[in-house]
């Protein structure tokens, strides 16, 4: 008899990454075959991701296009989707996160009549139009899914407080953890990057709130070169995402301390934040590695979908005003080191959702 298919589906950088552990966790199960496809809204970052997790994708549907709109994107990747889920007739399919490519493959799979599990379930900041269009993205695929695995108890509740029946929830920690604790503790900074351990800021930007509004931009990168002019004893490393390259050459091209960079493999990307005295971003998942390996955020936005990290320290929302993030940050660098904290688990995300899938995948054989 055919062993029945995981199939995991993947569109950007971080997804990959996220779901690289878990993947690793259910090819060490016997009784069921797990592949990935991936549909190519990044490109460049998508790939070196897979290089750096040593994943191979089984399709890619390369939906990528420059300064693409949101509703031709979630369209080309449902089409798109068609054929590879009706050929492969996945058990089951396993989405992470929120962005537009889990929110379509939860779709897809879906109107094929294919059980969805989602990773990453229940994270929630509240308002509907922020993150956008994240938020709706994860209460939207929150409608469709069977399983839902949900970093933190906070998150677990949410979804219930929306419908979703208790028996179907479990709170496993987040995969990232798993992908953030194996690679960080050997992950360095290479030679050639020439930046000093201890004395570095980690900057990273790209959400839509910020990369599409340029005013916004402006802002947020003039309050880095001004934080980067009052520390001169600081070196400031930001590897730029594309949709950001040329306005931070612009803003903080000619400042000595601060260091433009090409997005880096992820283990480098660890090896950077954990020797940070303080990360500045606009991500999600630094809000999650960050507390993990002891470094304090300033998270530039006006609301986040992880309070769990707010609350656990470390972690301090700046809003979008540039006085109000220079501020931030100079308290955050004034505080002493911290310890590492565990708002999303200790680890072992990966094993609780591979075990649970397995049961309930066999059990349907």
């Amino acid at each position: 008899m055919t062993r029945p298919l995981l199939l995991a589906l993947a569109g950007t950088r971080p997804e990959v990454i996220k779901l690289a552990p878990l993947i690793l966790a259910l090819q060490g199960l016997e009784g069921f075959r797990v592949a990935l496809g991936v549909t190519g809204q990044h490109q460049g970052l998508l790939a070196q991701a897979l290089s750096d997790c040593g994943l191979e994708a089984e399709f890619d549907l390369a939906v990528m296009e420059p300064n693409q709109a949101l509703g031709p994107l979630l369209g080309k990747i449902l089409s798109g989707l068609e054929e590879p889920l009706r050929t492969l007739a996945p058990a089951a399919v396993i989405v992470q996160g929120d962005t537009t490519s889990a929110l379509a493959g939860a779709l897809a799979a879906f109107y094929q009549g294919i059980p969805v599990a989602h990773v990453e379930a229940g994270l929630r900041s509240g308002n509907l139009a922020v993150p956008f269009p994240e938020e709706a993205n994860r209460r939207q695929i929150a409608s469709v899914a069977r399983w839902h695995f949900a970093p933190s108890p906070d998150a677990a509740e949410a979804l219930v407080r929306e419908g979703v029946p208790r028996e179907r929830i479990e709170v496993t920690g987040n995969t990232v953890i798993d992908a953030c604790l194996a690679q960080a503790a050997d992950a360095q900074i290479p030679p050639s990057l020439a930046l000093p351990p201890g004395r570095l800021v980690l900057v990273t930007l790209h959400r839509r709130e910020i990369t599409q509004a340029p005013d916004v931009l402006a802002g947020v990168l003039g309050a880095i070169a001004s934080l980067a002019r009052n520390h001169p004893e600081l070196a400031f490393a930001l590897p730029a995402h594309p949709s950001v390259a040329a306005a931070a050459e612009r803003a903080l091209g000619e400042l000595a301390n601060v260091r433009l960079l090409p997005p880096q493999p992820y283990p480098v990307f660890l090896a950077l934040l954990r020797e940070a005295c303080l990360a500045i971003s606009d991500s999600g998942g630094v809000q999650e590695e960050g507390p993990a390996l002891g470094t304090p955020v300033a998270v530039i936005r006006a609301e986040t979908e992880r309070p769990e990290a707010i609350e656990a320290g470390g972690v301090v929302l700046t809003g979008l005003d540039p006085t109000a993030i220079e501020a931030v940050a100079e308290r955050l660098l004034r505080e002493p080191a911290r310890t590492p904290s565990f708002p999303y688990g200790r680890g072992g995300a990966s094993a609780k959702i591979a075990a649970t899938l397995a049961r309930a995948i066999l059990a349907d054989a």
